[in-house]
């Protein structure tokens, strides 16, 4: 049984559509630990959304969302 601890989804174009499915697994992750987003379009509204669905995620530890068009958060963001 293999499990995934880092998920890379940089330079993908991520938008707010993308970011529904992901949430929704992110609600219930209990293997996740790093998540890369860096380098998508993904608004400030997008991130916020992110951030509401992370507060029931008790795995995850860090989260990069450098380069987004929001430009309100950048670089790694710590979870803990």
């Amino acid at each position: 049984h293999q499990s995934i601890e880092t998920l890379s989804l940089d330079n993908l174009r991520l938008s707010d559509i993308d970011l529904e499915p992901l949430s929704q697994i992110l609600k219930t992750n209990t293997l996740l630990k790093e998540l890369d987003l860096s380098n998508n379009t993904l608004s400030q509204n997008d991130i916020s959304n992110l951030f509401q669905v992370l507060r029931f995620n008790k795995t995850l530890k860090e989260l990069n969302l450098e380069s987004n068009s929001s430009k309100v958060y950048t670089g790694q963001n710590s979870i803990c």
